[in-house]
């Protein structure tokens, strides 16, 4: 896994990033990250893997096999691939760390080199009692000798909640800078830190004090040499505003704008989609209409509603491609020109309205 880093605009937090895995097939960041759809996308994007590892498939008499399958049906040879392990709220860290697949991660195994890879974490950490400095302690306790036995660490991504106490989010920062940190190619010559932000299937907004924090720590490690890459996971697409028509059953939907999506302003590499299922209580015969998701409209950045109002499903990946399309002719022309993300910026109010509150 090449990374490279092409250059850094200035007076916003947007970078241009290029990766190149073994198999030659390169990805330029900031980009969206989402699931393979079949028959829904098939242009360029990072896809996202999630595979959830329970307690039956962790021992050494165990069957990998459900996830084995999982995993080739879920990535892919035509995009670079974000595989990210988790274990459900009865597996805890420690265990995780005793799954045959996540132990290839320390050897190198080709199963995995190819990929970027998430250090694996409980859904524990996400439980509100669960303390961010008790989270911190697990993480260095267990992850410090796993990460030192790890023959290429260029292509593991560490794990930081948003969730968590931003003096801890500072913590972990550095623990992983000394951990993770490999050479990047290209302008400034940095160390590279890849980081993985868990956002817990919670907007941006939700944790607004993190994203703040994230951004000054990552001015902050450039000015020593240090590029922290953010992948941001689970973040939540805004909802559309519904309006009900007077004495009618009517809804009426207003446009939003697409916090998500301006997080590469923020210093985001890869953005990627919430994994929540909906869940409905047993008393409803009926489930709720389903969320509705607009039109991602490049001229504002807002998602407007549409006539058709095309499933969510589908209207959210063609969401993420015209994104995706934006972010590239961006991306690549900040190379030739460092004010042009600025610029682009300024030229959205509310969009820089937004992106000034951080």
């Amino acid at each position: 896994m090449r990374i490279n880093v092409d250059e850094v605009a200035s007076e916003v937090d947007f970078s241009a990033l290029s990766i190149k895995n073994l198999e030659d097939v390169e990805q330029r960041l900031p980009s969206r990250a989402f699931k393979r759809v079949y028959g829904l996308s098939n242009a360029p994007h990072i896809n996202e893997v999630v595979l959830n590892v329970k307690r039956e498939h962790i021992g050494k008499d165990a069957d990998n096999s459900e996830l084995e399958e999982k995993l080739k049906k879920a990535s892919t040879k035509d995009e670079v691939n974000i595989v990210t392990f988790f274990g459900g709220k009865d597996v805890d860290l420690k265990d995780l760390l005793k799954y045959r697949d996540v132990g290839l991660l320390a050897s190198f195994e080709s199963l995995y080199n190819d990929h970027l890879v998430s250090l694996p974490f409980s859904l524990k950490f996400r439980q509100e009692d669960f303390e961010s400095e008790k989270i911190n302690k697990e993480i260095m306790t267990y992850l410090s000798d796993f990460i030192g036995s790890s023959k290429n660490k260029r292509n593991i991504l560490g794990y930081v909640p948003a969730f968590s106490w931003y003096r801890d989010i500072e913590k972990l920062v550095e623990f992983y800078s000394d951990k993770l940190g490999s050479k990047a190619y290209g302008t400034g010559n940095y160390t590279y830190v890849p980081l993985l932000i868990d956002y817990k299937s919670c907007n941006v907004d939700r944790f607004k004090r993190a994203t703040i924090a994230l951004n000054e720590l990552k001015k902050k490690y450039m000015e020593g040499g240090y590029y922290l890459m953010y992948y941001g996971l689970g973040i939540s697409t805004p909802r559309m505003g519904i309006k009900k028509q007077v004495n009618t059953n009517i809804k009426e939907y207003k446009e939003t704008l697409a916090k998500e999506f301006l997080l590469s302003f923020l210093g985001f590499d890869i953005i990627g989609s919430s994994h929540a299922k909906p869940t409905y209580p047993r008393s409803r015969a009926i489930p709720p209409e389903p969320k509705r998701v607009g039109e991602f409209s490049k001229a504002d950045f807002f998602y407007y509603p549409t006539k058709e109002m095309r499933l969510p499903q589908v209207q959210k990946v063609r969401n993420l491609e015209a994104q995706n399309e934006y972010l590239d002719t961006l991306s690549t022309g900040l190379i030739r020109e460092r004010e042009m993300p600025i610029d682009e910026l300024r030229k959205r109010k509310d969009a820089s309205d937004y992106v000034n509150s951080y």
